[in-house]
């Protein structure tokens, strides 16, 4: 039997490493050891089309994004909301300028996100 494991993270700890292809950074806080699952805060902006290979659920810590997902509804996410995205969903994303989350992302295989 495996010991159980709890890790705490905190964002103000977070070193970024800049993604210009989504106008931010991103910080992997955590990846499990067969790299099915992650704990990733990302800061994005501007516009950006995404195919989720992964499930995916986000908590938005800053800003808004407004959200067009293919074949389904839109809205807008702001801070304090959680989306929760099935793996095959595209969805189209508008972020602002501040745009901030925090995602767990997960896969029966591992999860890459670029």
């Amino acid at each position: 039997m495996s010991t159980p494991k709890a890790l705490k993270f905190n964002m103000k700890e977070a070193r970024w490493e800049m993604t210009p292809e989504f106008g931010g950074g991103e910080h992997v806080f955590y990846r499990s050891a067969d790299k099915s699952r992650a704990v990733v805060a990302f800061k994005e902006t501007g516009k950006h089309t995404f195919t989720y290979p992964f499930d995916e659920f986000a908590f938005v810590l800053k800003g808004s994004a407004k959200v067009d997902v293919h074949g389904g509804e839109k809205f807008t996410l702001t801070a304090g909301d959680i989306l929760y995205v099935e793996e095959g969903t595209t969805i189209d994303f508008e972020m602002d300028d501040e745009f901030e989350d925090i995602t767990m992302l997960v896969s029966d295989k591992p999860v890459s996100w670029r």
